[in-house]
């Protein structure tokens, strides 16, 4: 099992790196082993909050100034 960040769709640093190389590393093997033997998932989280490139320092900035919120799906 392999657990990875949007920081590996693409990095810009060595922990991004070594996401995508993990992400790399198995999606080889799986192409690699017998499937009835093997199974392998991978699985990649989206931004953690607050973190570069989050969007909630952006939210609060609109709620500050009264603004509504962009968000791309208003459902």
């Amino acid at each position: 099992m392999v657990l990875s960040t949007d920081k590996a769709a693409y990095p810009i640093n060595a922990m991004g790196m070594t996401k995508a190389l993990m992400e790399k590393t198995m999606m080889a093997a799986a192409r690699n082993l017998d499937p009835k033997k093997s199974v392998f998932c991978g699985t990649r989280y989206g931004n953690v909050m607050a973190s570069r490139g989050s969007v909630i320092p952006l939210f609060i900035e609109q709620i500050k100034n009264n603004k509504p919120l962009t968000i791309t799906n208003p459902k």
